[in-house]
């Protein structure tokens, strides 16, 4: 055969009832060749039993099936790993020709052990093609490097977990100092001191210059939580911000669904608020009557396009239908004593009249409908924003 692609492994997703996972046009020969991994949280695990693969020695590739389906969300890795061993046996001299089979099926297995190794190489830490001297940097590509052991040497790895434990012990002795200065009666000078040192201590361990920091930094350092730092800096937490006023102006007026006003909000009902409550929300009313949409309709401020002009903001307008008329035509028969007198009949087809006269007269109909004028809706909750 010939060795036509670099295929030589597949990941796929356990959905927890698949058994049957194929490996297209990636030839196994020999059940040992292939080494199957199952991946969960970046853990691999090898899979020694539990499966057998089929299709060997298929230039079309074959399949592994496991005798229980691997569970939702696992990642099954097969990977063509021949041993590094060759074991075909080729006739020596005087023994007969060799067959071009065994002889392609070594090169065959060259091709293959060479892929493996190069895949292998590739998800190395790699110097970069063009670093001929070899004193540059090694490539992670973008991925993370893990099970590194603590540093000793000047020169060694840092791991996240060792400089967060170095930062936080540098960080307690300053504070450990500070606190033996004031209870020995040290000057401040001296304390100030002491957590200088410790600064210069943390900024080495993340690799950087030393800094200054302010008078109102190292008393940042020393508050005892989260809150007092916030308080100091004049800033709030995310938490505390209701997630329904979040970016939302005071003085909008949104449709709810639910019958309780959420915080930071109130009803459009027409009730007066206290103005020393919600200060913003009477600058954007310009008094402090909630506006009453309870039954009402929204619509657009004119603001000089001319189709609804003479309105202001939250002015109210009362419910009408646009004019018009109705023309009727009358009938009417020679004879009759009045002109607006319908001519009586109860016979059937046309009456037969010697003589009609018509004219037009406007006419009023019987009233029909409801108590209003309105398209199809939903009832809403209309709720404004109070306060931030």
């Amino acid at each position: 055969m010939t060795v036509s692609n670099n295929v030589n492994r597949f990941s796929s997703i356990g959905d927890g009832s698949t058994t049957v996972f194929s490996h297209p046009n990636m030839r196994i020969d020999e059940v040992t060749d292939l080494v199957v991994y199952f991946v969960v949280d970046d853990q691999e695990t090898l899979q020694i039993s539990g499966y057998t693969v089929s299709g060997l020695a298929d230039d079309a590739g074959g399949a592994v099936t496991f005798s229980s389906a691997p569970a939702v969300g696992v990642r099954i890795v097969r990977i063509r790993q021949p041993a590094l061993m060759q074991l075909t046996s080729l006739p020596t001299v005087g023994g007969g020709p060799a067959s071009m089979g065994q002889i392609e099926r070594g090169l065959d297995k060259l091709t293959h052990l060479l892929q493996s190794v190069s895949q292998t190489v590739v998800r190395s830490l790699n110097l970069r093609p063009s670093d001929i001297e070899g004193q540059g940097t090694y490539d992670a590509n973008g991925n993370r490097i893990t099970n590194v052991a603590p540093p000793l040497a000047d020169g060694d790895l840092v791991t996240k977990i060792h400089l967060e434990s170095y930062c936080g012990d540098a960080v307690s002795a300053g504070q450990l100092a500070l606190s033996s200065a004031s209870s020995a009666g040290v000057s401040a000078t001296q304390a100030e001191g002491y957590r200088d040192e410790t600064q210069i201590l943390r900024d080495e361990a993340v690799g950087a210059q030393p800094i200054d920091i302010t008078t109102f930094g190292r008393d940042l350092v020393d508050e005892a939580n989260a809150a007092d730092a916030r308080a100091k800096l004049g800033a709030i937490s995310l938490a505390d911000i209701p997630p329904a006023a979040a970016g939302i102006p005071v003085g909008t007026i949104l449709a709810f669904a639910g019958s309780t006003p959420p915080t930071g909000f109130l009803r459009c009902d027409g009730n007066v608020f206290d103005a020393g409550t919600y200060p913003e929300l009477n600058t954007v009313l310009g008094g402090t009557t909630l506006p009453d949409l309870r039954g009402e309709f929204l619509r657009g401020l004119d603001d000089g396009r001319g189709v609804d002009s003479g309105r202001s903001l939250l002015s109210a307008q009362g419910q009408a239908a646009q004019s018009h008329n109705h023309t009727v035509s009358d009938a009417y028969v020679s004879g009759v004593s009045t002109w607006n007198q319908w001519v009586p009949y109860s016979g059937s087809g046309v009456k037969p009249v010697t003589a009609v006269n018509t004219a037009t007269t406007t006419r009023t109909t019987s009233s029909s409908g409801g108590s209003e004028t309105r398209p199809r809706n939903i009832a809403v909750l209309y709720i404004i924003r109070a306060s931030t």
